[in-house]
């Protein structure tokens, strides 16, 4: 270990400043521990950042959040945290928060804020399917309230056992046996990129239970979050280096972290680490380290989700009226079970779209965001090219077709839900999954971290604890993804160090 007279030595460094990275630094930086946090990018908050086109802000992965109506969980976290009085935030329409649209069938669904809400309109819509409606429901809640910490709550995970191993698509067709009913159920599952075949049905019930607590969106960007942690982080005397890539993970002789050093050649001691990266990824890093076969192979077999390509596209003014709701697109009901296996020809078969309000004009849309599924495999040929902010580079012309390719199908497919985007495009924006993989630090563009399966459930739970003694993780690679996901695994990652009764504590004692 390193010698406090020789070298400044924090209690805590948290590798990445993703939220939970920042989330660990913040509580920890509360306890009183000296707590460095050391971020590769230029911009801090992984998935949280953001961009400005046009002198338009964009963001890159967070479009809305749940659970933050007042007194439930991400509420209460995030008062705890010291953040929620000063989010910027934007509730979405009560009466139909998502959209989901079949494009072959040309119906579409909103999905009502509230429990109870979501019950009435599924059975005035599906009243033949009334028994199965209030079992699911049940059901829903059910599962979320034995998922460790969701209702702040100090439990084990005592998940009902089909919760774990059934798949939703199962579940679904326990309870239904009308298609349209099902389809709109999986109508948002790009949330959790998961297949309705092998996804777990607690995955789906944590993601969809959550929105219907109250769903929001941040206004001017889901950075606010990073932004509003690193505030309370530098109040409690913690520090943020941005432009640190951590390169080696160094282990001593007793199998503990000694130091890390960042690729700008510098060294930081630590009493204790927290990686916030990829799991694979810290593991290559610790390269003075024999980890035991069962781990490695246990890691490798954990699969990465599919990744995404990206447009975002500045309208003309007055163009696309405004609605405080997001868009999901499907193709048919029939397909809900197979949109991560779709043809290159018929792509996108689905996608999400997310509207921004035109500040100037009110009740109009200023930007579009949308998203579809992408397999890496699409730009495998561009791997070996990076290209960020702070380490630019070229990918070369083909890969500007390839996108403006994709973009061009991306713009046919909206029409079917605004037939005016040709004519109310101002300028337009895309990303790939490579763009993800650089400057989120993975392996492949994943949205989510790891997939979730049926078919080893326990394989999904990745503990905070590592084989190194001082080094944890948090993050989505762990046990959920998405803003209360990682929320939970940060507070399970900082339970594991200071004691998972003593924090629960303490967060209800200050919310």
């Amino acid at each position: 270990m390193g010698n406090s007279t020789e070298h400044n030595v924090y209690d805590y460094i948290i590798i990445g400043s993703g939220l939970g990275g920042l989330i660990c630094a913040c509580i920890l930086s509360k306890e009183g521990y000296k707590v460095l946090v050391l971020e590769k990018n230029k911009q801090i908050g992984g998935n949280l950042q953001i961009f400005s086109r046009d002198k338009l802000i964009f963001d890159t992965g967070v479009h809305y959040i749940g659970g933050l109506n007042e007194g439930q969980n991400l509420n209460r976290y995030f008062s705890y945290l010291g953040i929620m009085k000063d989010l910027k935030l934007e509730k979405l329409k009560n009466e139909g928060f998502d959209k989901i649209f079949f494009s072959k069938q040309n119906r579409s669904f909103e999905i009502p804020q509230g429990y109870e809400n979501f019950i009435e309109k599924l059975l005035k819509e599906f009243p033949h399917e009334a028994e199965g409606i209030r079992s699911y429901a049940q059901r829903l809640k059910n599962c979320c309230e034995k998922f460790p910490l969701f209702n702040l709550e100090d439990i084990n995970y005592d998940l009902y056992e089909p919760d774990l191993r059934q798949s939703v698509w199962d579940a679904l067709h326990e309870y239904f046996k009308d298609a349209h009913l099902i389809g709109i159920l999986l109508g948002n599952q790009i949330l959790y990129a998961g297949n309705p075949k092998s996804t777990p049905f607690y995955v789906h019930a944590l993601t969809f239970y959550s929105y219907l607590q109250g769903a929001y969106k941040c206004l001017k960007g889901g950075n606010q979050i990073a932004l509003l942690l690193a505030r309370e982080i530098r109040k409690n005397k913690g520090e943020i280096l941005k432009l640190h890539e951590v390169e080696t993970i160094h282990i001593d002789d007793l199998g503990n972290v000694e130091y890390v050093e960042t690729q700008n050649a510098k060294k930081f001691y630590g009493k204790n680490y927290i990686s916030n990266i990829p799991p694979k990824k810290w593991v290559e890093k610790c390269r003075n380290f024999t980890f035991k076969k069962s781990y490695k192979k246990r890691l490798a077999s954990k699969k990465e989700t599919i990744s995404s390509f990206n447009i975002y596209i500045k309208l003309k003014d007055r163009c696309i009226p405004y609605s405080k709701q997001n868009y999901y697109f499907l193709e048919d009901v029939e397909g809900v079970d197979r949109l991560e296996k779709y043809e290159e020809k018929n792509w996108p078969t689905s996608f999400m779209l997310c509207q921004n309000e035109d500040p100037e004009n009110k009740n109009w849309c200023e930007s579009l965001s949308v998203f579809s599924y992408l397999e890496f495999s699409e730009v495998e040929k561009w791997k070996d090219s990076f290209n960020t902010v702070e380490k630019p580079g070229v990918r070369g012309e083909d890969y500007e077709k390839f996108k403006e390719e994709k973009s061009q199908l991306f713009i046919e497919k909206i029409t079917q839900l605004f037939p005016q985007i040709k004519d109310s495009i101002e300028s337009i924006y895309s990303s790939s999954p490579l763009t993800q993989r650089d400057y989120l630090g993975n392996e492949r563009g994943e949205i989510y971290g790891f997939t979730k399966e049926i078919h080893d459930p326990y394989l999904n739970l990745t503990p905070p604890t590592t084989p190194i003694k001082n080094l944890h993780q948090t993050g989505q690679y762990l046990n959920m993804h998405g803003i209360l996901g990682v929320t939970i695994n940060a507070i399970l990652t900082c339970s594991s160090i200071l004691g998972k009764s003593y924090l629960v504590d303490k967060i209800k004692k200050s919310t």
